[in-house]
C-alpha cells in the first residue's frame, strides 16, 4: 500500500506542474493520501482506517514528475519522473 503523507507542488515552466510526493510502503491494499487537513475525494479517510503506519512500514518513497497540458482542456501528461525507493 502507498501512503502519501506529503505532497507539494508548484508551477513549471510557462503551463506546467511539478509534483513531489512522498510516503511509506505499508502493508496493506489500497492507495491512501493523507496529512493535516488532506481529504481526497473518493478515497477512505485515513484517520477513520486507525493504520498505525509506523508498525507496518515496510519502506519509505520518494517520487517528483512533471505534468504538462495536453491538446485537451483539461488534460496533463507526465514528461517525466523521478522514483526513489527506500527500505
Amino acid at each position: 500500500m502507498h501512503v502519501v503523507e506529503k505532497l507539494q507542488c508548484r508551477a513549471h515552466g510557462e503551463d506546467g506542474v511539478a509534483i513531489r510526493v512522498s510516503g511509506s510502503f505499508i502493508i496493506g491494499n489500497q492507495f491512501l493520501i493523507c496529512g493535516d487537513g488532506v481529504q481526497v475525494e473518493g478515497l477512505p479517510n485515513f484517520k477513520d482506517l486507525g493504520i498505525d503506519i509506523s508498525s507496518k512500514r515496510m519502506g519509505t518513497f520518494h517520487e517528483q514528475f512533471i505534468v504538462e497540458p495536453t491538446s485537451q482542456i483539461g488534460c496533463y501528461t507526465i514528461v517525466k519522473q523521478e522514483l526513489y525507493i527506500n527500505q
